[in-house]
């Protein structure tokens, strides 16, 4: 083992930006739970850690919680810059189905961290979406 990094709970899936500078995992928490168990997270998370491409080493940076029931699996775009998360419900009953939710990496001028910032963008796809793919 070269290195590990915390994560939210139940990490499910893992996607690696494609210039390997980072790495995010889609947490489940405990979004699966009925909703009548006091156990039940109100959301899910991502996680992201920076990569050392020449040691392997992870950064945990922080993880960041959502509206969202079961988020499956995440892929990077080609410039790594953006993110793209599969949602397979949401807790918000006013949104039918699942969807692809859509993040960017930032940096704030004061702290050069990157951090993850969830845009407007959410493509509906119907309930219980579970991959993806990025096709060039």
């Amino acid at each position: 083992m070269i290195s590990r990094a915390q994560t939210g709970v139940s990490p499910e899936g893992l996607a690696i930006s494609p210039n390997g500078r980072y790495v995010v995992t889609t947490n489940l928490e405990r979004s699966y739970l009925p909703y009548d168990d006091d156990r039940i997270t109100w959301y899910s998370s991502l996680t992201l850690a920076t990569l050392d491409p020449e040691t392997g080493q992870l950064n945990h940076i922080a993880d960041y919680p959502f509206d969202g029931i079961l988020p499956e699996a995440a892929a990077f775009d080609a410039s790594s810059q953006y993110l793209a998360v599969v949602n397979y419900d949401h807790f918000d009953d006013s949104i039918e189905g699942g969807s692809i939710d859509f993040w960017r990496i930032g940096a704030d001028p004061l702290n050069p961290q990157p951090q993850l910032i969830k845009t407007n963008y959410s493509v509906p796809v119907t309930r219980g979406v579970h991959s993806m793919v990025l096709v060039e």
